[in-house]
């Protein structure tokens, strides 16, 4: 009987220690799902503040007003609008751009504002070099212009024949036979992570060392193989092309108000009636007629060299005309933004090196009116372009010299004073620490401005300098 009571006695102890156990694991669950819980309900309220400060980004360029866009306008430093603003209890955003690079420093490397990828170059974007040769306009930034590999591949990803581009380039043959196969797309890019698919490309080349987005060299962006993302260790921070390049950047063809704007095919009452009505000098109203009845079909800009040409005649002009019926004008490159990696690879082959360095010191000064007549300060259109050079020692040995190009019709052709397309980079964070990186594409040239991408950027880490995140985590 004895024996029996102590069998019990074992049996309900025994119980006992798995009852408690069973009520710890339980209490021990429901914790770490509460945690989970919590965190996920940090991480949505961390979206939406980024979501929030996408709309901020919408309401402020809609009220900005000024024509033509550059380092002066409210969307370039707008601390009022997108530094660390709370939009509920222990909930904030924050927006970030890059500061020019005459300007950014390791201590402080960004602004509260927008990214203009209008101030960027379109990975489709053709354009003559210093030689005289016809490229893609990315393959003019370093280190890209040493890899045709990339550069031919790339050609065959968005030609729309099955002929390869060189000794690199890759079509069908090539993505068939992958592991995992799929088709070579033969048209346009329609996001950039696209790069990806492409031969050659790796997210090294896309974002070169600076995965974070934040434009300044980390420990582990130099310290090689250690830790990702992969570098040099040459103690320079490396860019990759998502940098100064971008898919989304055209324009509409229109005045810097939205209006439409006059072709040169149009009546010569029209014209004069028109330009009258905006002030443009009287001495160059014949030279403007004259230029729409001859050459209709080339650009006002040819105008540059027509002696009494003001800046704030040749704003008129280029404003207020058109030689061309297309509602939108592809890709531009807006000269007021732009980074100088950029200009120097767009502008290299039309441009003399004294003249790059004289526009990039003006743009910066301010008062630079609206439109591209600031530009006759600076440029001496007067003379010829380093690829004009290449062509006439080319030409001579076969034709003869060859012919002078408007330097400024060929700036133009490639360049604007407005942006169209901005980037909004932006993140929300949580008290908790939690944050959800987000960036959106907007397009201001609808109305109201249309999201055209929106990529999630938590992966790549937090942008935000360590005292803003101690306000703002």
């Amino acid at each position: 009987m004895r024996g029996r009571r102590g069998i019990i006695l074992i049996v309900c102890l025994w119980v006992s220690v798995l009852v408690t156990a069973s009520v710890l694991a339980l209490a021990l669950m429901a914790r770490s799902e509460s945690a989970i819980a919590r965190r996920d309900l940090d991480r949505m309220r961390a979206r939406q503040a980024a979501l929030s400060g996408i709309d901020a980004a919408i309401a402020l360029l809609a009220v900005d007003e000024r024509p033509g866009d550059s380092a002066e306008d409210e969307w370039w430093n707008a601390d009022g609008w997108l530094k660390e603003m709370e939009v509920a209890d222990g909930v904030f955003f924050s927006v970030v751009a890059p500061l020019d690079e005459e300007e950014r420093t390791d201590a402080e490397p960004l602004r509260y504002g927008l990214v203009d990828e209008s101030g960027k170059l379109d990975l489709n974007l053709q354009m003559i070099d210093a030689r005289g040769e016809t490229v893609f306009a990315f393959s003019l930034l370093p280190p890209f212009d040493q890899d045709p590999t990339i550069i031919d591949a790339y050609a065959d990803w968005v030609d729309e024949d099955g002929d390869l581009s060189g000794v690199s380039g890759a079509e069908e043959s090539h993505y068939a036979g992958l592991a995992s196969g799929y088709h070579c797309k033969n048209a346009a890019l329609e996001s950039f992570d696209e790069l990806l698919r492409i031969h050659g490309f790796d997210a090294h080349i896309l974002y070169g060392e600076d995965w974070n987005a934040n434009f300044v060299l980390e420990t582990n962006e130099s310290d090689g193989e250690d830790r990702l993302p992969l570098d040099d260790t040459d103690a320079e921070l490396d860019f990759g092309l998502q940098t100064w390049c971008t898919i989304y950047n055209d324009e509409p063809n229109t005045t810097l108000a939205g209006e439409a704007r006059l072709s040169l095919q149009s009546s010569q009452q029209e014209i004069q009636t028109r330009l009258a009505a905006k002030g443009l000098n009287a001495g160059l109203m014949a030279a403007a007629l004259e230029h729409a009845d001859r050459n209709a079909n080339q650009p006002i800009t040819e105008l540059a060299q027509v002696d009494g040409m003001t800046s704030a005649d040749l704003d008129i002009l280029w404003n207020e005309l058109t030689h061309v019926s297309d509602a939108r004008l592809g890709a531009r490159i807006n000269l007021n933004t732009a980074p100088r990696a950029v200009l120097e690879a767009a502008l290299g082959g039309i441009l003399q090196p004294e003249e790059l360095e004289a526009l990039l010191a003006r743009r910066f000064q301010g008062d630079l009116g609206a439109g591209p007549g600031w530009l006759l300060e600076v440029v001496d259109f007067s003379t010829g372009a380093p690829a004009d050079e290449t062509a006439a020692q080319n030409e001579e040995a076969t034709q003869g010299p060859a012919s002078p190009f408007n330097k400024l019709t060929r700036v133009m052709e490639l360049c604007t004073v407005r942006s169209t397309v901005f980037g909004v980079d932006c993140v929300g964070s949580t008290a908790s620490g939690v944050f959800v990186r987000l960036y959106a594409v907007l397009d201001r040239s609808y109305d109201p401005p249309k999201l055209r991408a929106l990529y999630d950027w938590t992966h790549r880490g937090n942008p935000l300098p360590a005292d803003d995140e101690e306000q703002a985590p």
